[in-house]
C-alpha cells in the first residue's frame, strides 16, 4: 500500500505514514528530565516493543511552552525519532513546536507527557497550560499519560510535590492516565540519585523509568481492552483505583 505524507508547518519535523498495519506511534514530550538518561530509557525500551517513538524535549520548559510554541530563555529544543542513536534540534532552529501542530503532523496513538519540575508551586496560568494539554492529547480519542514529577532534595520541589499531584489527580486524571514518579524516586530507592537535588545520574534515570514503565508500555487501549465487547464499555473497578470519566486508570 503507498504511504502518503502530510505537508505540514514544519515540513523538515516528520512526515506521515498512512500505510494500513503502521507501527503504533508514540509521542513524548518532556523537560530537561525527559531530555536525560530517563527518557532516553524510555525511548529505547518503547521502541524495542516495535512502537515508533517520537521525542521532544526541552530543559527548562513547563507546559505553557508546548502549548505555546515558545522556548525558554537560552534553551533549544532537542528530538528523537525512529532508528536515530541520539537527540538532534528541533527544526527549525531549536525551536518548541507547539503541541498542537505535533499532534496534527503526527497523528500519535499514544501521548506521554512528562512535565512538571519546572513548575510545581508555579502560577497558575501554568496549570491551565497543563489542562489545555491535556486536552489536546486527548483529541480524537488518543490515549495520554502524564508522567508526575520525580522527589527531589530541593525544598522547594519536595514540599510542593504533593501539591502538584492533587492538582493531576483533580485537574488532569480525567483525561490522561497519571503515573505517579514518587516511589520510584523516593530515598534509598535506585532512582532516588541526583546530581545537583533535580536531575537523575545516567543510572538512576534509567532505574526511574524501569520502575514505572510497566504503567507506560501496558496503557495503550485501556479503555477498551478490559471490555470484553471492546467497544469501550467501562471496566471494572481494579483493586481500589478510582474509575475516571473516560476509563483512564491512575497508575500509582
Amino acid at each position: 500500500m503507498k504511504t502518503q505524507f502530510a505537508v505540514l508547518l514544519f515540513p523538515a519535523l516528520f512526515a506521515v505514514s498512512a500505510a494500513h498495519g503502521a507501527q503504533e506511534k508514540v509521542l513524548i514530550i518532556g523537560d530537561s528530565l525527559t531530555c536525560g538518561s530517563f527518557g532516553d530509557a524510555m525511548f529505547e525500551d518503547l521502541r524495542s516493543k516495535g512502537k515508533e517513538v517520537h521525542l521532544f524535549c526541552t530543559e527548562s520548559s513547563t507546559a505553557e511552552h508546548w502549548l505555546k510554541g515558545t522556548n525558554p530563555k537560552g534553551k533549544s529544543c532537542q528530538t528523537r525519532a525512529g532508528s536515530d542513536s541520539a537527540k538532534k534540534k528541533c527544526q527549525p532552529g531549536g525551536n518548541v513546536p507547539k503541541l498542537e501542530t505535533l499532534m496534527a503532523g503526527l497523528n500519535p496513538d499514544q501521548v506521554v507527557l512528562a512535565l512538571g519540575t519546572n513548575y510545581i508551586g508555579g502560577s497558575k496560568k501554568n496549570e491551565d497550560a497543563s489542562v489545555a494539554l491535556s486536552k489536546l492529547a486527548t483529541q480524537n480519542n488518543k490515549d495520554c499519560l502524564w508522567v508526575g514529577p520525580p522527589r527531589s532534595t530541593k525544598k522547594v520541589l519536595e514540599d510542593g510535590l504533593d501539591a502538584f499531584y492533587n492538582f493531576l489527580d483533580e485537574r488532569i486524571q480525567h483525561r490522561c492516565s497519571i503515573v505517579d514518579s514518587r516511589d520510584a524516586t523516593a530515598p534509598g530507592t535506585a532512582g532516588a540519585p541526583t546530581v545537583d537535588g533535580i536531575h537523575r545520574t545516567k543510572e538512576s534515570g534509567k532505574k526511574w523509568y524501569e520502575a514505572i514503565a510497566t504503567s507506560i508500555t501496558t496503557a495503550r487501549g485501556s479503555a477498551t481492552a478490559a471490555s470484553p465487547s471492546g467497544t469501550g464499555s467501562p471496566p471494572p473497578e481494579r483493586g481500589g483505583s478510582k474509575t475516571l470519566v473516560n476509563q483512564k486508570p491512575v497508575q500509582k
